[in-house]
């Protein structure tokens, strides 16, 4: 569409001079015709390419270029300033770097027109395509209005031509209607006269046994009154008889306590008469304890003072054993033989205590004895 358009428009557009090619022939009238400026800083002998003479630069040609040149080429010339004449090396280089700068400009002016010629057929789209479609538009709603008034008056039609055939219909449909009405409220009445002999039946079955029912209530009211009554008079009675019952128990349970406090109290007279005899018992045991044990320490020092005159040899065992020690010192007998000698004193003194006192008498005063002895020479 836009290629189309714009083409349109180029067509109609008036020359304004320049020429167009078979190369840029998309591009606008305007942009083609423009002319390109032309240096005045180049000589013409380097515009000419084709005229066989000697490509040269001078020193006024450099000046006249000016700020046109690169940093690279300002450097380039200032240090070929004092020269008057280049070589053709340098001409080339120059000439290559200026057309360079010139492509690069009329490149830049031929696309910042095609920018502007662009943006300038897209407003004129915009704004065609804008009036095109409010024209549509326009055009819908007359075609919608003619339209609607035209299935209107159809309607209309269709709506009058309805009327016309169905007018016999409905006259016919009418006289079939009250025919049909008419049988069926015949009927309706004979349904309705056979249902009202229904209805009174089922009335009267209805209100007798109503009745019935009212008669079972009223007979169930007088025995939940006659109930009611009986459970008071019974609530009565049950409640004195509690009572007496309550009092009967409460004398049976006073006796009883009483019973029970005698009981407890001899108990506790029979429990307190015991203890005053074990606190008898008691007491009395105390004393004899003491007094034993008072006989028992007089015994401990005698026995003391008796071990301390006779030097720990005061029986015929520990004479022996001593006997035996000294032996054993002097290496005249082993250990075994010591302890078969011991083993043989032991049965010797058990053999002589056994004969010569009570069994249970000596054995207790004889271990007595000896733990004593022993408790006081530790001490």
């Amino acid at each position: 569409m836009f290629s189309v358009e714009s083409n349109y428009r180029l067509s109609k557009r008036p020359q304004t001079g320049g020429v167009v090619t078979n190369s840029h022939s998309m591009l606008p009238v305007r942009i083609l015709s423009a002319r390109i400026p032309s240096k005045p800083m180049i000589s013409r002998k380097f515009r000419l390419p084709y005229e066989h003479i000697v490509k040269q630069v001078t020193h006024e040609h450099i000046l006249e270029k000016g700020t046109g040149l690169t940093f690279e080429q300002m450097r380039y010339l200032d240090k070929t300033q004092k020269k008057t004449t280049a070589s053709s090396d340098v001409g080339d280089q120059i000439l290559t770097h200026i057309k360079r700068d010139t492509d690069i400009q009329i490149k830049q002016t031929y696309e910042k027109l095609i920018q502007a010629e662009r943006s300038r057929l897209e407003e004129e789209y915009q704004l065609k395509t804008n009036q095109l479609n409010l024209k549509w538009k326009e055009q819908l709603e007359t075609e919608k209005h003619t339209l609607q008034e035209e299935f209107n008056n159809l309607l209309t039609n269709i709506d009058q031509k309805r009327h016309e055939t169905n007018r016999e219909k409905e006259k016919e449909l009418i006289r079939r209607m009250k025919d049909e009405s008419e049988a069926a409220l015949a009927r309706q009445w004979q349904l309705a006269n056979e249902r009202l002999s229904k209805a009174v039946e089922d009335t009267e079955r209805r209100t007798q046994r109503l009745m019935e029912l009212q008669f079972i209530q009223e007979k169930q009211n007088v025995i939940d009154e006659t109930v009611a009554k009986m459970e008071i008079e019974y609530s009565q009675r049950e409640r004195i008889a509690l009572q007496t019952l309550k009092q009967e128990l409460e004398e049976k349970h006073q006796l009883q306590i009483r019973e029970i406090d005698e009981s407890h109290k001899k108990q506790i007279d029979e429990w307190k008469t015991k203890n005053k005899l074990t606190e008898k018992k008691f007491h009395q045991e105390f004393n004899d304890r003491v007094r034993l044990e008072s006989d028992f320490r007089l015994l401990q020092t005698d026995y003391k003072r008796f071990m301390d005159y006779t030097n720990f040899f005061h029986s015929d065992y520990l004479l022996k054993l001593h006997h035996v020690g000294q032996q054993l010192t002097s290496k005249k007998i082993c250990d075994t033989k010591f302890e078969q000698i011991l083993d043989r004193i032991l049965n010797e003194l058990n053999q002589t205590s056994s004969t010569t006192l009570p069994s249970n008498y000596s054995r207790s005063s004889s271990l007595k004895v000896s733990k004593c002895s022993l408790n006081i020479r530790d001490n």
